[in-house]
């Protein structure tokens, strides 16, 4: 990072009354792990005693309030890939005053390259403030399966990537993903932040396994195999 940039991430110290944006394409009640990680920055931000500001398409349905506030914009419903939604923000005439004409950022971050990822950094530029982009994802392997030609995955991948560059940095949740990352061609720094969670178990673990065989009917030398993530 240049001296400058450095100088808008020391500004945002004393920027207590101003939000932080968090930005992503999927959030509740679309489900997917980049959504629950969005959705856990802005929950425990805003236990915190911040501002924030979570940016995201419009869904058909809201499940819940928060304390935070939620700005969606106009989308389409993405047929091959439901419950995913088409972000339309450039036609939304009342979102797009809410964003750059009503609200005001100390720092924003984007959780994934698309719709959303392109309002952070236009609110960014707009407001001269810094700009954090997290790769989640292997989006190669997503474009591939969606057009089911890995010349075009590669395509579509090359006009994404240029987004990266463009953030005053860029965060990967584990150090595993730097090769990926690498491997598509980003040749900045990359900071690794980890995912955290608030699922603690309320007994010791061996006791919660013992209580689960025993619940479950499952013996003790009995192996088990057990997945836990999204099935597409």
């Amino acid at each position: 990072m240049g001296k400058k940039n450095k100088s808008l991430f020391k500004q945002t110290e004393y920027l207590t009354n101003l939000a932080i944006g968090i930005f992503n394409d999927s959030y509740p009640p679309v489900m997917d792990g980049v959504a629950i990680a969005t959705y856990n920055y802005a929950y425990w931000l805003s236990k915190k005693g911040e501002s924030v500001k979570v940016i995201t398409p419009k869904t058909p349905t809201n499940v819940f309030e928060e304390n935070f506030e939620v700005l969606r914009y106009a989308s389409l419903p993405l047929i091959n890939r439901k419950p995913y939604r088409f972000g339309l923000p450039y036609v939304d005439i009342n979102f797009l005053n809410k964003l750059f004409l009503q609200s005001r950022f100390k720092i924003v971050h984007a959780h994934c390259p698309f719709s959303s990822g392109y309002m952070a950094l236009y609110t960014a530029r707009i407001q001269k403030i810094p700009f954090v982009a997290t790769f989640h994802s292997k989006y190669r392997d997503d474009f591939e399966r969606a057009l089911k030609s890995r010349t075009a995955a590669n395509a579509v991948l090359k006009t994404i990537m240029p987004f990266f560059d463009w953030a005053d940095e860029v965060w990967i949740p584990q150090a595993s993903v730097e090769e990926t990352i690498r491997e598509y061609g980003f040749k900045g720094k990359v900071e690794v932040v980890h995912n955290g969670t608030d699922l603690t178990p309320d007994a010791p673990i061996e006791k919660v396994k013992s209580d689960a065989r025993a619940k479950m009917e499952i013996k003790d030398n009995e192996l088990v195999f057990l997945f836990v993530g999204q099935h597409i």
